[in-house]
């Protein structure tokens, strides 16, 4: 690909300034955490695998300093790269490529660019090979050095760097609100839906059974009074799946909603990506025909997301998904909380089984226990996990606000096309390269 080279840029191959650096662990087992390299960046093994995949002898694993750069060859080609942001010394694969930035660039500028949109297409231009998905398209290193891009002088990249890092600190602090909010909405949810609105104050009674899948939860023996201990299908009048056979033959241009897996978020819907099925198909599919207020769970993939059908989508079709069409004694937002709750997924968790498909079918659905409170309570209980639900969507959208606004951003100044004032380039005239995210 071609890079408009700006006034002042200079053309720059990125081998020379992406050093490689090649120390291996050698025969001691190395006790450094294990990190993988992934378009989002470089991040603990952990957080990309279920399960440990790393060899046990790491003799041959690089050593990754913090600072320094890895590259996964076989997944370049979609912008698998980056700096690795740790405190402390890491390791990798010896699949990976790991390299340093020279002296001459700035490290946070480097990162951008080796991330930028515009280069990762020229990564995926240069790979070669593939398996029968597609995927695992290999970019080596020599390719990888022989791209040519103009970059600014030193002090420039210290200053574009700095813009942005502060939009990237800017969007990390939403989402570590996200995840606050989201963990205080697990635990007053489980507060809730075990003690209900008195909390410590409630007067509480033994559980009347022992449950197949164990309690309640970790610690739980009673339940408030008055409150019953029920298997979900006492609070449905039925439950039953929406269509499963050969779907994608019903889509129509024009026609009736159908909603998908993909559809169904916790306790919200998404209209995004929704179908259309022909009339005569949502005809011959009356069973599975939704209404207001029924409750739609996701039975393959991330079994027991649910969700309350909204107004708008009454009459509406679904393909795939469990519906629940909800009893006199029960309130659908309280039944989608439950679902969604930690409590519902650990019984979920448990009848997977550790399959690799995960998969909830209509008799395990219905066997889930659950605390049931009289409905007013219910109600209550609904609006305290909708208040957080609100909470969230509103960060989640400021969130989406804010990496619009830095893609496009970068790709400005990244670009060249937008320069930044002389008066803020010349603060970095003097800075080192690493010290330009500092400033």
């Amino acid at each position: 690909m071609w890079f408009r080279q700006p006034s002042g840029w200079t053309p720059v191959q990125l081998g020379s300034v992406c050093l490689e650096t090649d120390r291996r662990v050698g025969r001691a087992r190395s006790n450094l955490p294990i990190m993988s390299v992934t378009k989002s960046g470089i991040v603990p093994q952990a957080e990309t695998y279920t399960k440990e995949v790393s060899s046990q002898d790491q003799s041959l694993y690089k050593i990754l300093k913090p600072g320094e750069f890895s590259a996964a060859p076989m997944s370049l080609y979609y912008g698998a790269v980056g700096k690795y942001r740790g405190h402390e010394e890491a390791i990798v694969s010896p699949a990976y490529i790991t390299f340093c930035a020279s002296g001459s660039v700035n490290s946070d500028f480097l990162d951008l660019v080796l991330r930028d949109r515009r280069i990762v297409q020229v990564y995926s231009a240069l790979s070669q090979g593939a398996n029968k998905e597609g995927k695992r398209r290999t970019t080596s290193f020599s390719d990888f050095c022989s791209i040519r891009r103009p970059m600014p002088r030193l002090s420039e990249q210290c200053a574009i760097a700095s813009v942005l890092s502060e939009v990237c600190s800017a969007i990390e602090a939403v989402e570590l609100l996200i995840k606050e909010v989201e963990h205080a909405k697990t635990a007053v949810m489980r507060e809730l839906l075990t003690r209900g609105l008195a909390g410590e104050w409630a007067r509480m009674v033994p559980l009347p059974e022992r449950w197949v899948l164990g309690r309640v939860a970790e610690g739980v023996t009673h339940m408030p009074a008055g409150w019953q201990l029920v298997r979900y299908d006492e609070a449905c009048l039925s439950i039953q799946v929406g269509i499963v056979v050969q779907p994608a033959s019903l889509y129509a241009d024009v026609g009736v909603p159908a909603l998908r897996s993909l559809n169904v978020k916790e306790n919200q819907v998404d209209r995004s990506n929704m179908v259309l099925i022909s009339e005569k198909a949502h005809k011959a599919n009356k069973k599975s025909e939704l209404r207001a207020g029924n409750v739609v769970t996701v039975r393959t993939g991330v079994p027991g997301i649910s969700a309350v059908v909204p107004d708008d989508l009454d009459g509406a079709n679904c393909i795939d998904i469990l519906i629940s069409r909800i009893g006199k004694n029960a309130v659908p937002g309280f039944l989608t909380q439950f679902l969604n709750s930690s409590l519902a997924k650990r019984q979920i968790a448990v009848l997977q089984g550790g399959l690799a498909q995960q998969h909830l079918n209509v008799k395990e659905l219905k066997g889930l226990k659950l605390l049931l409170p009289p409905l007013d309570e219910q109600i209550a209980i609904a609006d305290a996990g909708e208040a957080f639900d609100r909470r969230i969507a509103a960060e989640r959208a400021h969130l989406s606000e804010l990496r619009a606004t830095k893609d496009a951003l970068a790709q400005e100044l990244l670009s060249g096309r937008v320069r930044l004032p002389a008066s803020m380039i010349a603060r970095f005239e003097t800075a080192p390269p690493h010290e330009a995210a500092a400033e």
